[in-house]
């Protein structure tokens, strides 16, 4: 199952930037990077900001269970297939 921070590092390798040039357009140190990219979970702050920074679409989608089992998702596939370049 995907988590938040591997989603995170996927869009911020989608743009071809490291840690650093993500860290420099959010204004935080590298190490700040690093440490929520290995986290399973962040704020949805967190999520805003570098979806914001990194030129992706904001969305949030609650569905109920049993739409995620009928589509055959899991919740971390749903909410990775709703963030769109």
């Amino acid at each position: 199952m995907t988590h938040t921070g591997q989603l995170l590092r996927k869009m911020r390798t989608t743009r071809n930037l490291t840690q650093q040039a993500l860290a420099d357009l959010l204004g935080v140190n590298k190490s700040a990077i690093g440490q929520i990219e290995g986290k399973a979970d962040c704020s949805t702050t967190t999520l805003r900001k570098w979806t914001e920074a990194l030129d992706f679409e904001w969305e949030v989608a609650v569905r109920e269970k049993e739409y995620i089992k009928t589509n055959g998702c899991t919740n971390a596939r749903a909410a990775e297939l709703s963030l769109q370049a």
